[in-house]
């Protein structure tokens, strides 16, 4: 077919259903996709915790002999993934607090800590423990407004 010296091929019925129906299904593809993605990083996430609660109760369990084995180190940064998704989840949350919903050893909970809050990602909760830097402080009590009637 010839339209204003411009041609376009003919396509058959079926081409055009094939085409169309490939559009849809890459659409639901891409929506279903950024549905689960936050599943797909909290998956993520609780794994890393997993991987630091199985090293606790390895770290108890003894050598042959009665010597305590040394667990093997935790992937590098899942200490401080683990410690800022429960501080996000629990702001005011003590280091002590983290360890024991953790596993993990308390010199090493206080020791990521300390370093977070000196680079900038976690800082001292205003009723004790700590919490994101990027948390809005709360509300001091006793210096809002009051309303007028």
């Amino acid at each position: 077919m010839q339209s204003s010296g411009i041609e376009i091929p003919q396509i058959a019925d079926g081409e055009v259903l094939a085409a169309s129906m490939l559009d849809e299904i890459r659409l639901n593809a891409e929506r279903r996709l950024r549905q689960i993605e936050p599943l797909i990083e909290e998956a993520e996430r609780l794994r890393d915790v997993l991987e630091v609660i199985g090293q606790r109760s390895s770290r108890r369990a003894p050598r042959v002999g009665g010597e305590e084995s040394s667990a093997p180190r935790a992937a590098k940064g899942a200490n401080k993934r683990v410690i800022l998704e429960l501080v996000g989840r629990r702001p005011g949350i003590t280091p002590a607090q983290i360890a024991a919903a953790t596993g993990m050893k308390r010199t090493v909970v206080a020791s990521t800590v300390s370093r977070l809050k000196r680079h900038g990602e976690l800082r001292d909760h205003e009723r004790g423990g700590v919490c994101l830097a990027s948390a809005e402080p709360a509300p001091a009590r006793g210096h809002g407004l009051v309303a007028v009637q």
